[in-house]
């Protein structure tokens, strides 16, 4: 174990003492408590850069995790802003290496399972050592021979498994126009409020791109065993299918990654080409706002308590 690994470890057990300590003593203990708990995530999980070569320690990693969660998860929940992981380039990696990168940041979530297993269903079908679509050609240059020379379009949710509910345009764009980070759909912010079990996640739309045909990707929540959805409220937001899509009734996610011959890249790339009109949608203004129920097992009615809460807000 290195040195700074050592240090990271007696910092945090000063910082239990602390939490103990104070907790049982003071009439704010609980909250400063959370509030070590926070800080205790910060450290152990500081932010890494993933690349093919990369050795993914999750057992060291993990060891305070293991210690917080021994009860039910939803126990140790803590509010507060969640980081958005950057993107990553996953051509020609081997599913083993997807999977192990998945495990990774799935273990540095709420959702942090020692037991979890990316989902076959949604994962399955990606074909190993194949290019995978880039984010720049899907967001703007549209389908070519060389649309997997940028991070790819799928890392955007597979390295934030707490984006369960994320946005995507729907097809490639119609005309070449100049890009920006701004372009690729990166969310602004993402916060979960454990008083009222809701994640909330903020976009930036950009200007140019305002006029596109979006989608709300459940990619991450079908894989998490939240299979099932219902938009109990939208603002400003026209949905292409008036009469079946996910705010007319109980919805199940069928995203999955599968090799995308459209993408125009000899060989296919790997995409989440899920076709789900249900979900497809136009901004008529902002903000615009989806407020959605998640849960793991079918409900009876759209109005039984959802598992989980997903808000999302286009700015």
């Amino acid at each position: 174990m290195t040195p700074d690994k050592e240090f990271k470890k007696l910092l945090i057990l000063i910082l239990v003492i602390a939490g103990i300590y104070f907790g049982i003593h003071t009439n704010n203990g609980t909250k400063l408590v959370k509030d070590i708990q926070t800080r205790i995530f910060s450290v152990v999980f500081e932010e890494k850069e993933i690349t093919a070569d990369t050795e993914l320690d999750t057992e060291e990693d993990n060891w305070v995790t293991k210690i917080l969660t021994k009860k039910k998860p939803k126990q140790y929940w803590i509010s507060g802003s969640i980081r958005i992981n950057g993107l990553s380039n996953y051509n020609t990696l081997s599913k083993e290496q997807i999977y192990n990168f998945r495990k990774y940041y799935v273990n540095k979530t709420i959702f942090n399972d020692r037991n979890y297993i990316p989902s076959e269903e949604v994962f399955g079908g990606i074909k190993e050592g194949s290019k995978w679509i880039g984010v720049k050609a899907y967001s703007c240059i549209g389908a070519n021979n060389l649309a997997y020379r940028s991070m790819s379009k799928e890392s955007k949710f597979i390295n934030n498994p707490s984006i369960l509910i994320g946005l995507d345009y729907a097809s490639y764009p119609k005309n070449y126009m100049n890009c920006s980070e701004q372009d690729y759909l990166i969310p602004k912010h993402l916060h979960f409020s454990k008083d009222d079990n809701t994640f909330y996640l903020n976009y930036n739309i950009p200007e140019q791109q305002r006029d596109r045909l979006y989608k709300l990707v459940g990619l991450n929540a079908r894989d998490l065993g939240f299979k099932y959805g219902f938009c109990r409220k939208s603002n400003n937001i026209a949905f292409v299918n008036q009469f079946d899509n996910i705010s007319k009734g109980i919805y199940e996610f069928k995203d999955a990654i599968r090799l995308d011959s459209s993408c125009g890249v000899s060989g296919g790339c790997n995409n989440n080409i899920s076709y789900q009109e249900e979900l497809f949608f136009n901004i008529k203004s902002s903000p615009a706002t989806f407020e959605l129920k998640l849960w793991k097992d079918k409900p009876e009615t759209v109005s039984e308590k959802a598992d989980i809460n997903f808000t999302i807000i286009l700015e």
